[in-house]
């Protein structure tokens, strides 16, 4: 169920979606709140919705629960 929260949240990113994709990344948090992916996502709609600090913080926290994951979103070209 995770992966197909995330999988649609990225779908999601869209300028004029970045809430719902901010919702999904929070309900597949609740799921599993360590989550590297989710919160690497999270954290890119964050950046892209204007919200830096809380976007950083969620990027700097995949990070260290999931050492690699920018560069697996670096290879969709999906950066920060």
């Amino acid at each position: 169920m995770n992966k197909a929260i995330i999988d649609t949240s990225v779908l999601l990113m869209p300028p004029g979606r970045l809430a719902e994709a901010i919702a999904d990344f929070d309900a597949a948090l609740r799921i599993t709140p360590r989550q590297g992916a989710s919160l690497y996502a999270r954290g890119l709609a964050k950046i892209r919705k204007g919200s830096l600090t809380s976007g950083r913080a969620d990027i700097a926290a995949a990070r260290a629960v999931q050492p690699g994951v920018q560069d697996e979103f670096e290879r969709f070209g999906l950066r920060p």
